[in-house]
């Protein structure tokens, strides 16, 4: 495990909302993560705060690599990331910074999923 280096998890994202829109879910069922709010903007928002929270913790206790490779999603430490969308780097207080893709002729587009980094 690269101490201290952050990670860039592609996670499938599972958006869902009541029908009388009160209550929206977003959910990483790979990491376990399911996440409330009153809009999906929030939800999501939460979501990324508990991603960061859960790769503080497994990294505090050297197990980061072993549960992200156990998840089945894919991932790359960020020197590596090649991917096709900038990722959201998520700090624990909720602020987002962009990693932007290594290759210099990708498109980007919209996806279902969540690109994120701590």
């Amino acid at each position: 495990m690269k101490t201290g280096e952050r990670v860039v998890v592609v996670a499938p994202l599972e958006c869902k909302n009541t029908t009388d829109n009160t209550m929206f879910v977003t959910r990483i069922r790979e990491l376990g993560l399911t996440a409330y709010g009153k809009t999906h903007e929030e939800a999501k928002q939460s979501l990324r705060r508990m991603f960061a929270t859960l790769v503080e913790l497994y990294r505090k206790t050297g197990s980061l690599e072993e549960r992200l490779n156990r998840s089945g999603l894919t991932w790359y430490y960020e020197n590596e990331y090649r991917g096709d969308v900038p990722a959201e780097s998520v700090k624990l207080d909720g602020s987002i910074e962009f990693i932007y893709p290594k290759k210099k002729d990708s498109m980007w587009q919209e996806m279902r999923e969540l690109v994120v980094a701590h």
